[in-house]
């Protein structure tokens, strides 16, 4: 079966408390082919990854366009619209064949094909979290359907890693909306994936944590934007807040961007859903957005930006992933373009306990900042 190619070789997990530094990769919204079963932007993504040294990486969901039906993942051998998007042999093979990956669901891809592709039976067992096809009915008008329940944790050095669910099927939506609809099944203080989310960050400290999830809590795009049923003291950003969670990654929104925290105490959050589907512009510039790069197929100057961010010339510059490295307490976020050009470097220092946080970072190599946290906070931005 490996013909021409070599032996693929694995390493073990990061184990829990280890001081060795290492590096994840972070990446969503792929799996994406034209007519023919092309994607060049997702090649060499992909092939920018496997290169990395990331030992592992975890999505931002969305993964397998355009439904996650096994024949968008697909195999190495057969190709067309919308076929092998995952699993073709410039894809997921270039990365997979060193790297392994935690999944997180999307709307795209509400099937059970997304907990067989990817099982994930030692880190659910683990953390007690959920792994399985449930019956979801039937909030605001929804039909009762049978949808992923895929939430869990594991450790990795220093750090805990949340792999949570935030969606919601695009064809179920009764009265309301994919953001609320997710909220009423996953996100109220009475669901089982709130309680237990709960439940395991009080339980499990650690000096660092990320939590990673698909619906973004703040993007600046106009049709997959901020989902405010997910932001705020009251929700899940303040459930984050309140146990030490120190920064959110979420996917859904086709674009890059960084937020400063959305106040004192709440976490650093990044929009990372340039893995290879169709690209969407940056719509907006809020208050919180730092960096933000966007690209729009239609419009005459196509690329788009916030913050201290240059607007993008070419596409190339738009799809990407982030390198995650972790050495102690101190986190750097490299973004990657499909080119292997990073851009938007932080690094934070997550040292000691909350009120001690400083975060350093740099924009873009040129300007540096650093800033101790005030007494009583535990996040602090310049």
């Amino acid at each position: 079966l490996l013909g021409t190619d070599v032996s693929p070789i694995f390493r073990s997990q990061v184990s829990s408390g280890s001081t060795a530094s290492y590096s994840f990769a972070v990446f969503g919204d792929w799996g994406s082919v034209d007519s023919g079963g092309h994607n060049a932007d997702q090649s060499r993504l992909m092939s920018q990854i496997a290169a990395s040294g990331a030992r592992f990486v975890v999505t931002t969901g969305d993964t397998a366009y355009s439904s996650g039906t096994q024949k968008n993942y697909g195999d190495l051998v057969q190709v067309g619209k919308d076929t092998s998007t995952i699993f073709g042999p410039s894809f997921w093979k270039v990365a997979g064949a060193s790297i392994p990956l935690f999944n997180t669901q999307g709307n795209h891809g509400m099937r059970s094909e997304a907990l067989t592709n990817w099982p994930q039976d030692r880190a659910v067992s683990a953390s007690g979290g959920r792994y399985e096809m449930d019956t979801y009915c039937c909030h605001n008008g929804t039909s009762s359907r049978s949808y992923p329940s895929e939430w869990y944790a594991f450790n990795a050095g220093p750090a805990r890693f949340y792999v949570l669910e935030a969606s919601w099927s695009n064809s179920n939506v009764g009265s309301a909306d994919l953001y609320k609809n997710d909220y009423d099944s996953h996100w109220t203080t009475s669901s089982a994936e709130y309680q237990w989310l709960a439940n395991d960050l009080a339980t499990h400290p650690t000096a660092v944590t990320f939590a990673f999830l698909h619906f973004p809590m703040y993007a600046d795009n106009s049709t997959e934007g901020s989902d405010t049923w997910l932001s705020g003291s009251n929700h899940l950003e303040g459930l984050l807040a309140d146990n030490g969670v120190d920064i959110v990654f979420s996917g859904h929104s086709h674009i890059y961007q960084r937020n400063r925290p959305s106040s004192s105490g709440m976490p650093v959050s990044y929009v990372t859903g340039g893995g290879g589907a169709p690209l969407q512009p940056v719509s907006k510039c809020s208050a919180l957005d730092q960096y933000a790069i966007g690209w729009s197929y239609g419009s005459s100057t196509h690329g788009s930006a916030c913050g201290a961010a240059t607007r993008p010339t070419t596409i190339d510059r738009v799809f990407h992933f982030l390198l995650v490295t972790v050495n102690g307490t101190q986190v750097t976020v490299r973004p990657t373009d499909e080119l292997g050009r990073t851009f938007d470097v932080q690094t934070y220092d997550f040292a000691g306990s909350p009120g001690a946080l400083q975060l350093t970072y740099d924009v873009n190599r040129d300007a540096t900042c650093r800033a101790k946290a005030p007494p009583g906070s535990h996040r602090s931005w310049c």
